[in-house]
């Protein structure tokens, strides 16, 4: 009948190479790790950033066609209505004028639509990387209403519906 003992001692000069190894090897290991994190990091900032500034630039569009482009084609499209229902000008002119209001109309919608497919990309951003995100800007629903007091209303609602989600 035999009985074997047998001990590890880390610090024995003879097996020390095997520990500092384990060592270095998590060393890396957790070096690794924090620069994948701080990559990861950044990578989800540049996305948002990215994200938000072709909102704001989407936003500006909106307010120029919305505000600027469309009433001016608009005005133009009532005095080529005006001048040729007095004989002053002609029906080319008119058709023009009119082509050119429903071209500034498509443009602000298209912008429109590009803005909410931005919202809807910053929420699917914030959703792969593990955060609820709920994003609500009620300037776009704003400059949709006829009405400059249903502004209120709108913002109210869409507050209401936040804390539903919530």
């Amino acid at each position: 009948f035999a009985v074997m003992v047998g001990i590890n001692i880390p610090f024995a000069p003879w097996s020390s190479g095997k520990y500092d190894h384990a060592i270095m090897k998590n060393e890396i290991m957790i070096k690794s790790s924090t620069e994948e994190y701080s990559a990861k990091k950044n990578e989800i900032r540049n996305e948002i950033t990215a994200i938000v500034n072709n909102m704001n630039s989407l936003k500006e569009t909106m307010n120029f066609y919305y505000g600027v482009q469309m009433p001016q084609t608009e005005n133009t499209m009532k005095s080529s209505q005006y001048s040729y229902e007095t004989n002053m000008g002609g029906f080319i002119d008119l058709l023009d004028s009119y082509r050119m209001y429903q071209e500034a109309r498509l443009m602000y919608f298209e912008s429109v639509s590009m803005y909410l497919k931005m919202i809807a990309e910053l929420e699917k951003a914030a959703a792969a990387r593990g955060d609820a995100a709920v994003v609500i800007i009620s300037s776009v629903s704003a400059a949709e209403t006829s009405n400059a007091n249903a502004y209120g209303a709108v913002k109210a609602a869409q507050i209401h519906f936040a804390k539903g989600l919530a």
